[in-house]
């Protein structure tokens, strides 16, 4: 490379970790240099401030001429950088190791002042974190699935906490989101015709199918731009948020595929001629008062107290609500 072109280079470099309380004079930006194997002197080092200045970069004089020069602008403020880095230290799904090979990267973007304020008040959620990448490699796979329009197959515990055993599935994934620390995926499940959301801590040996994903207009009339994934995730996925209880419950033989759908391969317990019960850790909550009274006619709640008064409350609230529309 030319010497010119390689020392403006390097004194880019240089000027990254410069701002107004961290400036250089020529004399450092000269030894620095030296010390990087290039030739240089005072003189050079005034004219290659001038063309990067004349390229654009800005680079100001301090106001004390004496302290040298800096870069009055970095590509990230103090608190945008603070954000970033707060939101990668706290994501669940991001490895440690990843995490801090992230936060360097942002770190580079900003000027040393702003970096040493994010620094001081930065708290890794260490424990949250995985050792390994396992979930940060279900979304890289997914979001290239939906880039390259091709189906996932999985293996998933179920749509609700604690279902036993897996369940093989394939996916025509669309989106992917996040809600309170959740991440999920939102797609067609394959032999279904409405959409599904599953939680990728859910979701074990995710895989890419050869087979492309069906279109998106058959399966919902939820079509862009008025499909907001928040929107949907807020009434479809309350089933994994809330307070975690132990459900019971007693089910018709015909509620076997509703079960299974919801549950995953949970184990079922023979009851009286052409009925079962289940139990199942679940997060208990409106939507599950609202998916047990869906399925009214073929499951009843066994307990515990919590979510029998819920689903009453549910139903109650629901009855003074047509009453009101009739007045």
């Amino acid at each position: 490379m030319h010497t010119g072109k390689k020392r403006l280079l390097y004194l880019l470099k240089i000027f990254y970790n410069t701002d107004i309380q961290h400036p250089r004079t020529a004399f450092s930006l000269c030894m620095t240099l030296r010390a990087y194997g290039i030739d240089t002197c005072l003189r050079t080092i005034g004219s290659d401030v001038a063309a990067l200045r004349e390229a654009g970069y800005p680079i100001a004089v301090h106001p004390q001429r004496s302290k040298g020069y800096y870069l009055a602008r970095h590509a990230l403020g103090g608190e945008e950088l603070r954000l970033l880095c707060d939101m990668a230290a706290a994501a669940p799904y991001l490895p440690l190791a990843d995490t801090r090979k992230l936060l360097k990267k942002l770190e580079a973007l900003a000027s040393p002042t702003a970096v040493k304020t994010a620094q001081r008040g930065r708290v890794m959620d260490t424990v949250r974190k995985p050792a390994e990448g396992a979930l940060s490699h279900t979304l890289a796979l997914l979001n290239a699935a939906i880039l390259r329009g091709l189906r996932v197959c999985f293996r998933c515990d179920g749509l609700m906490v604690g279902a036993q055993g897996g369940q093989s599935c394939v996916i025509s994934p669309y989106y992917t989101a996040a809600r309170d620390g959740q991440y999920y995926v939102l797609g067609n499940l394959e032999g279904r015709d409405d959409l599904s959301a599953f939680r990728l801590a859910d979701m074990r040996a995710p895989v890419l199918s050869p087979l492309p994903i069906r279109p998106y207009r058959e399966v919902t009339p939820l079509c862009d731009p008025r499909f907001y994934p928040a929107e949907y995730l807020r009434a479809a996925v309350g089933l994994c948020h809330g307070p975690s209880v132990t459900l019971s419950l007693l089910c018709r033989a015909e509620a076997r595929d509703v079960i299974a759908a919801q549950f995953g391969a949970i184990t079922r317990k023979p009851a009286k001629e052409g009925y079962f019960r289940v139990e199942a850790d679940v997060f208990c909550g409106p939507a599950l008062y609202g998916w047990l009274l869906q399925h009214a006619d073929v499951l009843t709640v066994l307990g515990p107290a919590q979510v029998r008064d819920g689903v009453k409350l549910r139903l109650l609230a629901s009855l003074a609500a047509l009453e009101a529309e009739k007045t």
